[in-house]
């Protein structure tokens, strides 16, 4: 039957985004070549080249599985009809996106490679998806949140995820670097990268909403 074929190629899919995901927990600065991405998935070579064209393909799509969880997450939450206030979305950014240990070096890296290694069609599609998605959140968070304004609830959440990346970007230590700046006595961006993040994404959310609270629409 073909919803069993589906099944059992959304599986595979999976397994081999999952055996990415462990390679590149074990060494984020990694990048598997295909033989090994497909050992680790229990997978003939052959077999992962039917669903992604290269390794830079992975990552992508193992970004877009993160993307994704975040935005499950959030939806979720603003689907429940109990109170919501800010720190509740904080709580949600931190353990999805910001304290997740993979979600931001993937990100950077692959930014990176919608320039040189991933064709434009491919890209597009991915921030097609990801405007889709942010799209969806923003308007469940118009509902409760009313004072945002139509259509403010997409740009809120995309101005929160830009400062976190770009407190990422600034924060996190180069490796090649870090002697460099001990030598020079170099310090002011060696801060606490989750709570500066967090005094960020807070700051946005207050500043724009006016008020800390999430009230639930009518």
């Amino acid at each position: 039957a073909r919803s069993i074929n589906d099944s059992e190629k959304q599986e595979k899919r999976e397994a081999i985004l999952d055996a990415a995901e462990q390679l590149l927990r074990s060494d984020p600065q990694r990048l598997a070549v295909m033989q090994e991405l497909a050992d680790a998935a229990g997978v003939a070579k052959g077999t992962v080249y039917l669903y992604f064209r290269s390794k830079e393909e992975v990552l992508l799509a193992l970004h877009q599985r993160h993307v994704d969880a975040f935005f499950d997450a959030f939806e979720s939450r603003l689907l429940d009809p109990a109170p919501v206030d800010v720190e509740v979305v904080l709580q949600i950014a931190r353990e999805r996106v910001i304290g997740a240990p993979l979600y931001l070096p993937l990100c950077a890296r692959v930014n990176a490679m919608m320039e040189r290694e991933l064709s434009a069609s491919t890209s597009c599609s991915f921030k097609e998806h990801v405007a889709t998605r942010l799209v969806v959140a923003g308007a469940l968070l118009e509902q409760r949140l009313p004072q945002i304004g139509r259509g403010q609830g997409a740009l809120l959440l995309m101005r929160c995820y830009a400062a976190i990346i770009g407190m990422w970007l600034l924060l996190h230590p180069i490796p090649h670097l870090i002697a460099e700046y001990q030598k020079r006595d170099f310090n002011f961006f060696q801060r606490d990268f989750v709570a500066e993040a967090m005094a960020a994404v807070r700051a946005i959310w207050i500043g724009h909403a006016g008020t800390p609270a999430l009230e639930r629409g009518p």
